[in-house]
């Protein structure tokens, strides 16, 4: 789990959950006005999928980045009967997208569509 530095919110990462997209998933609460945790919202298909696996979270220093791990396809990855190349197998081990688990980033405004 990721609290945020002044706990408005926390992101979790929910495995075997009914209403996850993926094996594990992104979660968010806030706090409400009177300090209760809203209940936690799946973050839906910008961060998880049926091809993804969430494992971490985490906001820049100055908050206004949110990073993320996860093993994420892309969509170009090879195709059954493909024929395996140096190339290619280079691109499975070093690009993102490819099912490994990377890190990606997004602006954290994209976190108030979450807020309740």
């Amino acid at each position: 789990a990721f609290i945020e530095a002044g706990q408005k919110f926390i992101i979790l990462c929910v495995g075997g959950h009914d209403d996850n997209l993926g094996g594990s998933d992104y979660w968010i609460s806030f706090r409400d006005a009177a300090g209760n945790w809203t209940p936690a919202k799946n973050m839906g298909p910008k961060f998880n999928g049926p091809d993804t696996d969430a494992s971490s979270a985490f906001l820049s220093p100055d908050g206004k980045v949110l990073f993320f791990s996860s093993t994420r396809l892309s969509g170009d990855e090879m195709q059954e009967g493909e024929r395996l190349t140096k190339a290619s197998l280079w691109a499975i081990h070093t690009e993102p997208g490819r099912g490994s688990s990377d890190l990606w980033w997004v602006d954290s405004r994209v976190l108030e569509a979450y807020r309740p």
